[in-house]
């Protein structure tokens, strides 16, 4: 089986829009885990940011190239999403429970920049 462009597009998207859903919906149904969830949450939140500053600048300048990295960014930024992603729901697995909400929110942060700091000593 042939994997075309529009697959690859459709699956990251749908892996990279749903993953925040499911965690809102994890989030409410699993109060015991909400500081894995939570740290997840915030180490995905410069994505989001940065996805939602691309399809912004797609709406409003619809040119050749905001329309190809609009494409183009959701399978490019993939693998460092789930990287992310997976630092921190380990990070936020090892957190007591009755850590405070903030704290939880700068250890998701802080984990973005770990990945990226790693990626550059353990080249693949």
């Amino acid at each position: 089986m042939d994997i075309d462009e529009s697959l690859l597009n459709f699956g990251s998207i749908l892996v990279e829009l749903g993953l925040p859903i499911l965690l809102v919906y994890l989030y409410k149904l699993y109060p015991s885990r909400r500081s894995a969830l939570v740290t997840t949450m915030f180490s995905i939140v410069p994505f989001l940011c940065f996805y939602l500053y691309g399809i912004a600048a797609t709406i409003f300048d619809s040119t050749i190239s905001n329309q190809w990295s609009l494409g183009a960014m959701w399978v490019m930024s993939f693998f460092l999403y789930a990287a992310t992603a997976i630092v921190g729901f380990l990070f936020g697995c090892l957190v007591p429970k009755n850590t405070r909400f903030w704290k939880l929110a700068l250890l998701g942060l802080f984990c973005g920049p770990l990945v990226l700091f790693a990626l550059n000593f353990f080249p693949m």
